[in-house]
Parts: structure tokens; C-alpha cells; sequence
């Protein structure tokens, strides 16, 4: 006789237990009302989030239900919810808001094993509703507060310890997300069946009030990037920039169509002299601090070098020969000055043209490099002058210990 006992699985959409027969190749899941393939019943690929994280806090609710999971569906659904409310009463949402992890495992399969049981039962129903809803709300409840935190101690500038709470709020609103349309079926599921097995007419619509409230919520979520993109920070950013707009705006000074000009001078401009003007008359507007980084940031390194967002190849120049006249050495032009700096090792800045250095230096006889500021080399010409090239021109200035 052929064995027709069903067989179980877990699907692979949701996580509940599933019935299929032998032979079977899709099954519906009761659960989530999803068509599966039955060899997907025993996939162990299904994403188990952040489970190493969720560890110690599943320890509290272990705790309250862990031994007690045989006894529970056993009880009447009406006597699961009145324990479920009373769990949550007394769980550490605190520890619960402080990690990715959503849903609870062991109260999912108490619950699967009630439906199982009691499917005719509205409070079933409502003990499904509530064990996904009150996790949801608390979960979106802890991205405001997460969110409101990041706005709070967000500068802009080196915000590296803000990271970590970012991280969490990004895994967070990832996880929900993920998941929108699996929590959207299933609360309005669990309202109809409620509603089919006759629960009471004031709680039916108190539990559609309440889905609408949550999907609402998640239908607000957006996955970010950036801790910018975070809603509360974006807002408090938005009030910055409109206080310093108006700032601006008193001085005479469009910001908006400055940054523009500034953006659009540093993408297609050879120079970026003119977006670094541009970008100096409205720093604390947008990125324009990262511009104005990016622009006068100046390196060199071994034959390279960059100013103003060019490179150039910075190079030793040839040494030149001293005048020799031996019959005669009075008549030698040159000062002994002069002839000592000729012993130096001069450096000159060469224009790149198809990856070959030109021939001919643009800036030479640089014997010391000062510094580098806002988008100017300041070197020393032949141990004398000081005098700071800009990308542009070679602009002398003051001699060292002149006024």
C-alpha cells in the first residue's frame, strides 16, 4: 500500500512549517499564501538576519516562552493572546531596538502550531496579527529614534562614530523593506480570516485601522545610503541650509545658482580657479567644503604632482653648467652666488601632454617647497624668492623676512 502521510518542510518565503505529499512539486503555504517548489521546502540558503547579533536578546525571550512552547498551543487561542500581550508587556524593547532583527522565531512557531490547531478560531487570527504588528510598530518606533539621535550629533564632518548607529537604521529599514509585501499580505490575511470566523465587528475594525497604520509606516521607509539620506537628518540639514540661503541672500549672493555656476565651472573648465572662487563664496552650502577640499588638495609624489585639481610631472632640472674660462676666471659673469645655487638640485613643474612630459618647465628653479593652500604651491625660487604658482601663472611674491 502506498504511505499518502503528508511530509513536512519550511517555506522558504516566510519560515513556517509546510504540508506537501509525496510526489508533490509546488505546495501553497498556509501562511503566507505563497506558491512554492517543494525542493525550496528544504533550501538552507534562507536568510537568517543578523541571527549572531539577536542572540543575546532571544536568551529573555527564550526565558518567558522557551519551555513553555508545548503548553502554550496547547492553551486556547484566547489564552495565547492574553500571554503573547503579557510577553511583550514585560520584554526589553530597549535591547529589542538596538538590532536588526525583526521578527521572533519562537513566538512564529507557537503561533504556526496554533493556526494548525485552532484555524477556525478568530483569535487565532488577532494572535498572528498582534505577534507581527507590535514587533513592526516598536521596530519603526526605534528608526525615529535612531534616526532623531544621527540628527542630533550629525556635523557633517568627521562623523565616523555615528557609523555604527547608521549601520544599524540601514539594516534595519533594508530588513523591513525586504519584507513590505510578505507583511502586507499577511496583516490584511489575518484581518479577513479574523473577520471570516466571526470576530467581534469593533475589533475587526480596530485591527484594520491598525494594518493600514503599519503599512502606511513601511510604505514611508526608504533604503539609504548615505546617514544624509536618513529622514531627521535630511530635515534638520534642509532647516541649515535654509537659514544659511537667507544668510547669503542678505550679502547679495544667489547660493543656489552659485553652486550651480561652481559645478558646472569644475566639470568642464581645464581651470578650476573659477569654481574654486565660486565655491570659497558659499562653503557651508551642499558639498561645496568637498569641492573646495578636492580643488585645492596638492600632492606630490615621486614625478607627480597636482594642484588645483591638475596634474603636472615635477621633475629635476638639468644642471647647468657653470661659465669655465681658465685663461681668464675674473671675466666668469656669474657671481659666485649665482654659480652656488647652480649647484643645487633645482626642480621644475612640467605640463602633461598625452602622458609625455613637455620639454620645457612651466615653473622652474624651485629649490624647497613651502606648502600647499587653497589650491597655490608657495616654494622657493632659487633659494631667494618665495612665490606660489596657482595652476594658471607663476605669481612672485614677498621675499622672506620682507614686509
Amino acid at each position: 500500500m502506498e504511505n499518502n502521510s503528508p511530509l513536512v518542510g519550511t517555506c522558504p518565503n516566510c519560515g513556517s512549517k509546510v504540508a506537501y505529499h509525496e510526489g508533490d512539486n509546488s505546495v501553497t503555504c498556509y501562511a503566507c499564501d505563497q506558491i512554492v517548489n517543494v525542493r525550496d521546502l528544504f533550501s538552507s540558503s534562507r536568510k537568517e538576519d543578523n541571527k549572531n547579533d539577536f542572540q543575546e536578546f532571544t536568551q529573555v525571550l527564550l526565558g518567558a516562552i522557551g519551555s513553555n512552547n508545548a503548553s502554550m498551543s496547547n492553551q486556547a487561542p484566547d489564552g495565547q493572546l492574553a500571554y503573547l500581550e503579557n510577553v511583550f508587556e514585560m520584554l526589553d524593547w530597549e535591547s529589542y531596538k538596538n538590532n536588526s532583527k525583526i521578527e521572533f522565531d519562537d513566538i512564529k512557531e507557537y503561533v504556526n502550531d496554533t493556526k494548525l490547531k485552532y484555524a477556525t478560531d478568530p483569535n487565532t487570527w488577532v494572535l498572528e496579527f498582534k505577534s507581527i504588528a507590535i514587533p513592526l510598530n516598536k521596530k519603526i518606533e526605534a528608526l525615529k529614534e535612531i534616526g532623531n539621535n544621527l540628527a542630533e550629533k550629525y556635523t557633517g564632518k568627521d562623523d565616523t562614530a555615528l557609523f555604527e548607529h547608521f549601520d544599524l537604521y540601514s539594516r534595519i529599514v533594508k530588513n523591513i523593506i525586504a519584507k513590505r509585501d510578505y507583511y502586507e499580505k499577511l496583516l490584511n490575511l489575518d484581518v479577513k480570516n479574523a473577520e471570516k470566523y466571526k470576530a467581534d465587528s469593533k475589533l475587526i475594525s480596530e485591527l484594520k485601522e491598525e494594518a493600514i497604520d503599519v503599512i502606511n509606516k513601511i510604505n514611508e521607509l526608504s533604503n539609504v545610503s548615505r546617514i544624509q539620506e536618513v529622514p531627521e537628518v535630511n530635515e534638520v540639514l534642509a532647516a541649515r541650509e535654509t537659514e544659511y540661503v537667507n544668510e547669503l541672500r542678505s550679502q547679495g549672493i544667489n547660493a543656489l545658482e552659485t553652486y550651480n555656476s561652481a559645478v558646472e565651472s569644475f566639470m568642464f573648465d581645464t581651470s578650476k580657479e573659477k569654481a574654486l572662487r565660486l565655491f570659497n563664496s558659499i562653503p557651508k552650502f551642499r558639498d561645496s567644503e568637498k569641492y573646495i577640499e578636492h580643488i585645492s588638495r596638492w600632492f606630490i609624489f615621486e614625478d607627480y604632482c597636482e594642484v588645483a585639481g591638475v596634474g603636472y610631472a615635477f621633475l629635476i632640472q638639468k644642471k647647468e653648467m657653470g661659465l669655465l674660462n681658465v685663461k681668464k676666471p675674473q671675466n666668469d659673469p656669474r657671481t659666485a652666488e649665482e654659480n652656488a645655487i647652480n649647484q643645487l638640485t633645482m626642480c621644475g613643474i612640467y605640463e602633461i601632454k598625452n602622458g609625455v612630459p613637455a620639454k620645457e618647465p612651466i615653473v622652474k628653479d624651485i629649490t624647497q617647497v613651502l606648502c600647499a593652500y587653497n589650491g597655490k604651491l608657495f616654494y622657493i625660487e632659487k633659494n631667494s624668492n618665495v612665490c606660489v604658482f596657482d595652476g594658471i601663472t607663476k605669481l612672485k611674491t614677498v621675499v622672506i623676512g620682507d614686509k
